[in-house]
């Protein structure tokens, strides 16, 4: 394959799945801020907190 073909064939899957990570946040955002998720899944007090932790602990680094 020519590098030239290469090149934009890799610049157009970054491209589509940058668009799509951002089609999915954007989605995401909206049924988890939405009253009806809240009140189908109702996190209790011990959910919240293991959330919590979970996402504390997924960003210290090494």
């Amino acid at each position: 394959m020519k590098p030239k073909v290469y090149q934009f064939l890799v610049g157009v899957f970054a491209s589509v799945g940058s668009v799509l990570y951002g089609y999915d946040l954007g989605v995401i955002a909206g049924v988890v801020g939405s009253s009806s998720y809240a009140e189908l899944f109702n996190p209790g007090p011990t959910e919240k907190w293991v959330s919590h932790l979970l996402s504390g602990v997924r960003q210290i680094p090494g």
